[in-house]
């Protein structure tokens, strides 16, 4: 029984977290973009943009219920502004979150509208089939509370148009039912899979994260050494890696305790990336050991890794701590002449800054290492 409130708490927090999760637009396009997945995403929403404006189209024509002159002028409005929308999707740049925000309701409103007014042609298949390629747009680009303003309207609206079905002409209280029970299921199921992904992407972010400083692990560091390469193609820059290992480390968790060991951890941990480009990537992969991955001219190699040992070691810390540091790298284009995956010659880089690291230790530690760029080494 206490397994069962224990899962029903843990659920309940997840819900909670996931509902009070931040929205991060630009988070979502930038994937798509480091990806060069933008152009593609953009014309598969403009497609999805101008079919709802060729449905509305095509619904004039009907013989079924031929609109009258209300309808066609509120129809027309709405295939245009749905055709624009599909020109700026495919030509222009990525709209801005406010814009994206504009696309939603002009669509959740516009569908709803449309449909209640060709009620016999359209209320079925069109009124259900677009919003539903709303809900797909907001489920990879907004937030849990935008899905579920956007869901209440779907549902209400639904509702709206089987009370129709089931009063005007006499009635048809099944269709009218099926039709309510098909908003519930539009309403759940996107938010279930909102949820689903939001918890999919939460766990691999644990994975790829060290849990005590919320920086890289190795995985984390193998999973994006790809998106710190995108932009850097010149020749005449290098990658480099810069193992870190805090001095004496044991006898400041067996002086002061694990606690203010953890601590010293994470001041470690935001002093390097507050060091560091801003793009580069940071991880904890030992106990007491850090790397850092960059790309840098190189005659910048010196300086960053003696801005790192200074940072790290402030004067005026109440628990003070020291770094040995380890340098390498190589050539930016040894990485980007590699196709598919770079782990391995990441993986080796690490292993030789960390040979370097040891150098430095046992010289007293407090100190910075340098082995040369693996490509000098071969030549």
């Amino acid at each position: 029984m206490s397994l069962n409130a224990d899962a029903r708490h843990a659920a309940v927090r997840m819900v909670r977290e996931w509902w009070h999760t931040p929205t991060d637009y630009q988070a979502q396009v930038e994937y798509f973009a480091k990806r060069s997945l933008t152009g593609l995403i953009q014309l598969l929403i403009g497609l999805g943009a101008g079919m709802v404006g060729f449905i509305t189209l095509i619904a004039q024509f009907s013989k079924v219920e031929p609109p009258g002159t209300t309808v066609r002028v509120v129809s027309t409005v709405f295939l245009v502004t749905m055709f624009v929308w599909a020109w700026t999707w495919w030509l222009r740049p990525w709209p801005s979150y406010r814009l994206s925000h504009a696309f939603i309701i002009n669509v959740d409103i516009g569908v709803v509208v449309v449909a209640l007014l060709n009620q016999k042609v359209l209320s079925g298949m069109f009124g259900l089939s677009a919003l539903i390629l709303a809900s797909f747009y907001i489920i990879f680009f907004d937030g849990p509370k935008v899905l579920a303003v956007h869901s209440t309207w779907a549902v209400a609206s639904i509702a709206a148009m089987s009370l129709e079905i089931a009063i005007i002409g006499g009635g048809d209280p099944v269709l009218a039912f099926a039709k309510l029970l098909s908003g519930g299921a539009l309403a759940v199921a996107p938010i279930a899979a909102h949820f689903g992904i939001w918890a999919l992407r939460n766990e691999a972010n644990e994975a790829a994260n060290d849990p005590l400083t919320g920086l890289f692990n190795r995985r984390g560091l193998n999973l994006h050494i790809d998106d710190l390469l995108r932009g850097h193609r010149k020749r005449d820059a290098d990658v480099v890696v810069i193992v870190i290992d805090l001095d004496r480390f044991k006898d400041i968790n067996d002086r002061y305790g694990h606690a203010v060991g953890d601590d010293v951890l994470v001041r470690c941990a935001r002093r390097l990336e507050s060091v560091v480009h801003g793009g580069a990537l940071v991880a904890r992969v030992g106990g007491e050991e850090f790397v850092v991955v960059d790309v840098v001219g190189p005659e910048d190699w010196a300086a960053v890794a003696d801005r790192i040992r200074v940072t790290l070691s402030g004067q005026d810390d109440e628990v003070p701590v020291t770094a040995s540091i380890g340098i390498t790298g190589v050539p930016v284009v040894m990485f980007t002449d590699v196709r598919g995956d770079r782990s391995d010659l990441l993986a080796m880089l690490v292993g030789r800054a960390d040979e370097a690291m040891f150098i430095a230790k046992r010289d007293g530690g407090d100190a910075i290492s340098y082995l040369p760029p693996v490509a000098d080494a071969v030549h």
